[in-house]
């Protein structure tokens, strides 16, 4: 018998549709779903853990700042010696089982898939209202696409990552504050209006 998948803490809170001042630019707001896992090395491992991750996923693990991408999955550094790991599809791929097999003991993998939530921010006045409570510049001249921070906005702990020129970024924040963040998202983006897509 098979195990219905968890529902999203943000499945009721993110309908589609047009909210807040009218104007040809919305800033777009979105709910990502993608399979999560943390990825801790373990010391003295350090080389044979990359060699893992890029012969499994293709994927070189970045440095302080940034996040790669290759075919369906990326990294993103997020503290000394850990990374996140994410893959497109179902939230229930096994991401965790596959990251185990190929890391084996040169690593601990944890994972985040439904204990954390992925919320995308794009469109001309992205910056804008993410600068309303994000601590980062996110001005072209210093941050751009494949940059991450992790940092606090609006006094929830959260991965900011730039996915693209647009702009447009990912926010990672934890499931069960998830709610509280799209609040303060919308309350944010009124002034310029927004869009919730599916």
């Amino acid at each position: 018998m098979s195990v219905p998948e968890p529902i999203s803490q943000l499945s009721a809170h993110m309908q589609p549709g047009r909210f807040g001042a009218d104007g040809n630019t919305p800033v777009l707001l979105s709910e990502r779903r993608r399979a999560i896992a943390q990825v801790m090395g373990r010391k003295g491992q350090d080389a044979r853990l990359r060699a893992a991750i890029h012969g499994a996923f293709g994927l070189d693990l970045p440095h302080p700042g940034s996040s790669v991408t290759r075919d369906s999955a990326m990294a993103m550094w997020i503290a000394p010696e850990t990374w996140l790991i994410l893959r497109d599809g179902s939230p229930s791929d096994d991401l965790t089982r596959d990251l185990t097999a190929a890391c084996g003991d040169a690593a601990s993998i944890v994972d985040q898939t439904w204990g954390k939530s992925i919320i995308r921010v794009s469109g001309a006045r992205a910056c804008a209202v993410l600068a309303k409570g994000c601590r980062i510049d996110l001005h072209p001249r210093v941050f751009g696409p494949g940059k991450s921070a992790v940092t606090p906005i609006a006094h929830i702990h959260a991965v900011l990552m730039q996915v693209d020129a647009t702009p447009a970024f990912d926010l990672i924040v934890p499931s069960t504050l998830a709610r509280d963040f799209v609040e303060w998202l919308r309350l944010s983006a009124a002034e310029y209006g927004y869009e919730v897509v599916a």
